[in-house]
Protein backbone atom coordinates (compact mmCIF):
# COMPACT_ATOMS: atom_id res chain seq x y z
CA UNK A 1 0.00 0.00 0.00
CA UNK A 2 1.41 3.52 -1.11
CA UNK A 3 0.44 6.30 1.67
CA UNK A 4 -1.04 9.07 -0.81
CA UNK A 5 1.26 12.61 -1.01
CA UNK A 6 -1.60 14.59 1.22
CA UNK A 7 -1.70 11.87 4.01
CA UNK A 8 0.27 13.19 7.10
CA UNK A 9 2.27 10.66 7.80
CA UNK A 10 4.33 9.83 11.21
CA UNK A 11 6.20 7.85 12.76
CA UNK A 12 6.58 5.67 15.90
CA UNK A 13 8.76 3.05 17.42
CA UNK A 14 5.70 2.70 20.06
CA UNK A 15 3.06 1.35 17.58
CA UNK A 16 3.43 -2.29 17.68
CA UNK A 17 1.39 -5.40 17.11
CA UNK A 18 -1.74 -5.40 19.03
CA UNK A 19 -1.59 -2.30 20.92
CA UNK A 20 -5.11 0.46 21.33
CA UNK A 21 -2.90 3.47 22.24
CA UNK A 22 0.96 4.70 22.08
CA UNK A 23 2.80 8.07 22.54
CA UNK A 24 4.52 9.89 19.84
CA UNK A 25 8.19 11.03 20.78
CA UNK A 26 9.11 14.25 22.07
CA UNK A 27 10.05 15.05 18.09
CA UNK A 28 7.37 13.75 16.70
CA UNK A 29 5.15 15.33 18.72
CA UNK A 30 6.38 19.03 18.13
CA UNK A 31 5.92 18.09 14.50
CA UNK A 32 2.25 17.32 14.98
CA UNK A 33 1.74 20.62 17.47
CA UNK A 34 4.33 23.06 16.31
CA UNK A 35 4.94 22.24 12.03
CA UNK A 36 1.63 21.08 11.51
CA UNK A 37 -0.18 22.14 13.80
CA UNK A 38 -2.54 19.40 14.94
CA UNK A 39 -5.38 19.46 17.48
CA UNK A 40 -6.90 16.73 19.60
CA UNK A 41 -9.10 14.35 18.23
CA UNK A 42 -7.64 14.90 14.49
CA UNK A 43 -7.01 12.06 12.54
CA UNK A 44 -3.70 11.33 11.46
CA UNK A 45 -1.87 8.30 10.39
CA UNK A 46 1.65 6.62 11.46
CA UNK A 47 4.08 4.05 10.49
CA UNK A 48 6.50 2.12 12.79
CA UNK A 49 8.93 1.74 9.67
CA UNK A 50 8.09 -1.82 9.64
CA UNK A 51 5.52 -2.08 6.97
CA UNK A 52 2.46 -0.91 9.64
CA UNK A 53 0.55 1.99 9.00
CA UNK A 54 -2.62 2.95 11.14
CA UNK A 55 -5.20 5.63 11.59
CA UNK A 56 -5.17 7.03 14.55
CA UNK A 57 -7.20 9.98 16.53
CA UNK A 58 -4.98 12.22 18.73
CA UNK A 59 -6.35 11.53 22.34
CA UNK A 60 -3.79 13.84 24.31
CA UNK A 61 -1.79 16.50 22.71
CA UNK A 62 0.99 17.72 24.03
CA UNK A 63 4.27 19.43 22.34
CA UNK A 64 6.36 16.48 24.04
CA UNK A 65 4.23 13.67 24.54
CA UNK A 66 1.36 12.96 22.29
CA UNK A 67 -0.72 10.17 22.90
CA UNK A 68 -2.89 8.38 19.90
CA UNK A 69 -5.68 5.86 19.92
CA UNK A 70 -5.59 3.71 17.18
CA UNK A 71 -8.87 3.53 15.15
CA UNK A 72 -7.87 1.43 12.05
CA UNK A 73 -5.22 -0.57 10.81
CA UNK A 74 -4.68 0.34 7.16
CA UNK A 75 -1.61 -2.02 6.71
CA UNK A 76 0.74 -4.06 7.35
CA UNK A 77 3.46 -4.86 3.89
CA UNK A 78 5.85 -7.39 3.60
CA UNK A 79 9.14 -5.43 3.11
CA UNK A 80 9.21 -4.01 -0.32
CA UNK A 81 13.18 -5.05 -0.77
CA UNK A 82 15.70 -7.68 -0.08
CA UNK A 83 18.53 -5.69 -1.42
CA UNK A 84 21.78 -4.24 1.01
CA UNK A 85 23.90 -1.66 -0.04
CA UNK A 86 27.08 -1.71 1.80
CA UNK A 87 28.48 1.50 0.74
CA UNK A 88 32.11 4.01 2.02
CA UNK A 89 30.83 7.01 3.72
CA UNK A 90 31.50 9.77 1.91
CA UNK A 91 34.47 13.01 3.29
CA UNK A 92 31.55 15.38 2.82
CA UNK A 93 28.72 13.84 4.77
CA UNK A 94 26.01 16.07 3.26
CA UNK A 95 26.84 14.11 -0.13
CA UNK A 96 26.01 10.18 1.98
CA UNK A 97 23.28 11.68 3.82
CA UNK A 98 22.10 12.73 0.50
CA UNK A 99 22.32 8.81 -0.18
CA UNK A 100 20.24 7.79 2.25
CA UNK A 101 17.83 9.98 1.53
CA UNK A 102 17.27 8.58 -1.66
CA UNK A 103 17.92 5.42 -0.81
CA UNK A 104 15.14 5.27 1.40
CA UNK A 105 12.73 6.95 -1.06
CA UNK A 106 14.03 4.67 -3.53
CA UNK A 107 13.34 1.50 -1.09
CA UNK A 108 16.45 -0.56 0.25
CA UNK A 109 16.02 -3.38 2.74
CA UNK A 110 19.76 -2.55 4.82
CA UNK A 111 22.32 0.16 4.24
CA UNK A 112 25.98 -0.78 5.81
CA UNK A 113 28.40 1.90 6.11
CA UNK A 114 31.32 0.53 4.89
CA UNK A 115 35.27 0.75 6.13
CA UNK A 116 37.97 -0.10 3.56
CA UNK A 117 41.33 0.51 2.52
CA UNK A 118 40.70 4.14 0.78
CA UNK A 119 37.64 5.30 3.09
CA UNK A 120 38.62 8.69 3.78
CA UNK A 121 35.52 9.03 6.47
CA UNK A 122 36.04 6.37 9.29
CA UNK A 123 33.16 7.76 11.81
CA UNK A 124 29.46 8.54 11.57
CA UNK A 125 27.06 9.76 13.24
CA UNK A 126 24.41 7.47 13.34
CA UNK A 127 21.21 8.90 15.26
CA UNK A 128 21.52 12.14 13.08
CA UNK A 129 21.84 9.58 9.22
CA UNK A 130 18.64 7.86 11.07
CA UNK A 131 16.88 11.14 11.75
CA UNK A 132 17.48 11.85 7.73
CA UNK A 133 15.89 8.74 6.47
CA UNK A 134 12.70 8.73 8.85
CA UNK A 135 12.25 12.09 7.40
CA UNK A 136 12.79 10.85 3.78
CA UNK A 137 10.23 7.45 4.59
CA UNK A 138 7.77 10.11 5.84
CA UNK A 139 7.93 12.37 2.89
CA UNK A 140 8.51 9.47 0.32
CA UNK A 141 5.17 7.87 1.96
CA UNK A 142 6.98 3.86 2.33
CA UNK A 143 6.52 2.04 5.45
CA UNK A 144 9.82 0.49 5.75
CA UNK A 145 12.83 2.32 7.23
CA UNK A 146 15.57 1.02 6.02
CA UNK A 147 18.38 -0.55 8.15
CA UNK A 148 21.45 1.29 9.21
CA UNK A 149 24.38 -0.32 10.49
CA UNK A 150 27.41 0.71 12.50
CA UNK A 151 30.02 1.28 10.20
CA UNK A 152 31.76 -2.03 8.88
CA UNK A 153 35.04 -3.27 8.32
CA UNK A 154 35.41 -4.54 4.56
CA UNK A 155 36.44 -7.57 5.80
CA UNK A 156 33.43 -8.16 8.02
CA UNK A 157 31.19 -7.85 5.25
CA UNK A 158 32.64 -10.46 3.03
CA UNK A 159 31.68 -13.27 5.55
CA UNK A 160 27.89 -12.05 5.44
CA UNK A 161 26.04 -15.08 5.11
CA UNK A 162 24.01 -13.52 2.03
CA UNK A 163 23.64 -15.61 -1.33
CA UNK A 164 23.64 -13.58 -4.31
CA UNK A 165 26.59 -10.66 -3.97
CA UNK A 166 28.20 -7.96 -5.71
CA UNK A 167 31.19 -5.68 -6.24
CA UNK A 168 31.10 -2.84 -8.18
CA UNK A 169 34.89 -1.84 -9.31
CA UNK A 170 36.82 -0.43 -11.84
CA UNK A 171 39.63 -2.94 -12.18
CA UNK A 172 40.77 -4.56 -14.88
CA UNK A 173 39.52 -8.17 -13.23
CA UNK A 174 36.58 -10.22 -14.83
CA UNK A 175 32.66 -8.29 -14.38
CA UNK A 176 29.31 -8.43 -15.67
CA UNK A 177 28.06 -5.10 -17.07
CA UNK A 178 24.93 -4.34 -15.08
CA UNK A 179 22.39 -4.64 -17.42
CA UNK A 180 23.71 -8.20 -17.93
CA UNK A 181 23.55 -8.67 -14.33
CA UNK A 182 20.37 -10.67 -12.24
CA UNK A 183 17.67 -9.07 -10.65
CA UNK A 184 18.08 -11.02 -7.32
CA UNK A 185 21.08 -8.95 -5.89
CA UNK A 186 21.23 -9.02 -2.71
CA UNK A 187 24.24 -7.34 -1.82
CA UNK A 188 25.79 -4.55 -3.65
CA UNK A 189 29.52 -3.02 -2.56
CA UNK A 190 29.97 0.24 -3.67
CA UNK A 191 33.92 1.58 -2.76
CA UNK A 192 34.84 5.34 -1.15
CA UNK A 193 36.13 7.91 -4.11
CA UNK A 194 39.22 6.31 -4.45
CA UNK A 195 37.83 2.78 -5.50
CA UNK A 196 38.48 -0.57 -4.07
CA UNK A 197 42.09 -1.61 -4.34
CA UNK A 198 43.16 -4.34 -6.74
CA UNK A 199 43.32 -6.44 -3.47
CA UNK A 200 40.07 -5.63 -2.02
CA UNK A 201 38.81 -7.00 -5.25
CA UNK A 202 40.45 -10.33 -5.47
CA UNK A 203 39.49 -10.81 -1.97
CA UNK A 204 35.86 -10.35 -2.70
CA UNK A 205 36.34 -12.63 -5.56
CA UNK A 206 37.64 -15.34 -3.17
CA UNK A 207 34.45 -14.79 -1.35
CA UNK A 208 32.17 -15.54 -4.02
CA UNK A 209 31.43 -11.65 -5.06
CA UNK A 210 30.81 -10.86 -8.85
CA UNK A 211 32.20 -7.74 -9.94
CA UNK A 212 30.16 -5.51 -11.27
CA UNK A 213 30.44 -2.95 -14.06
CA UNK A 214 28.78 0.45 -13.76
CA UNK A 215 30.06 1.80 -17.14
CA UNK A 216 31.92 3.27 -19.04
CA UNK A 217 32.38 6.26 -16.37
CA UNK A 218 33.93 7.10 -13.17
CA UNK A 219 30.75 7.40 -10.51
CA UNK A 220 30.76 9.23 -7.55
CA UNK A 221 30.33 6.92 -4.52
CA UNK A 222 26.69 8.14 -3.05
CA UNK A 223 25.80 8.12 -7.72
CA UNK A 224 26.99 4.39 -8.08
CA UNK A 225 24.96 3.53 -5.29
CA UNK A 226 22.08 5.35 -6.23
CA UNK A 227 22.70 3.68 -9.50
CA UNK A 228 22.49 0.57 -7.38
CA UNK A 229 19.34 0.95 -5.31
CA UNK A 230 17.07 2.04 -8.68
CA UNK A 231 17.87 -0.65 -10.45
CA UNK A 232 17.75 -3.71 -8.33
CA UNK A 233 15.87 -2.33 -5.04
Amino acid sequence: MKVKKEIRLFYSTSLTEGVSEFELSAEESHHVTKVMRCQQDDLIHVTNGFGTLIEGVIFRLHKKSTLIKVVKLLAQNPPESELTIAISPTKNMDRFEWFLEKATEIGVKRVIPMLTDNSERKVIKKERLIKKMISAMKQSGRLWLPELSEITPFEEILSLGIKSKYIAHCHNIDKQHLKKSFKDISLVLIGPEGGFTKMEVELASENDFVGLDLGAYRLRSETAGIVACQLFA
